[in-house]
């Protein structure tokens, strides 16, 4: 798919354009991440701050320290890639209808 200069400098328009609003839903954005089959949940805003970390009570009740800081980050590293993907579509959705 080949883009013209001119094609790709309405999409870049649209996107400035559209900078308002993206900011606006990243402000209220909160994606959570799990590990464990859920045992551990962690919850990440737009720039990526942990905003709640959930421990069950069967992730305590496992004993092992270790087990339980990788499930922690594990958690935390899965909410991370879910916001990256969430904010990456939320940009090229715009930069479609910005090309409609």
């Amino acid at each position: 798919m080949n883009i013209s200069p001119l094609e790709m400098m309405k999409r870049i328009s649209s996107l400035e354009k559209n900078m308002g609003s993206i900011s606006k839903y990243a402000e209220g954005l909160l994606v959570t991440g799990e590990s464990g089959a859920g045992m551990v949940k962690a919850s990440v805003n737009a720039d990526g701050m942990i905003k709640e970390l959930e421990i069950s009570d069967e992730a305590y009740a496992l004993g092992d320290k270790n087990a339980l800081s990788v499930l922690i980050i594990s958690a935390i590293n899965n909410a991370q890639e879910k916001k990256k993907a969430e904010l990456q579509s939320l940009v090229v959705k715009t930069l479609q209808d910005g090309a409609n």
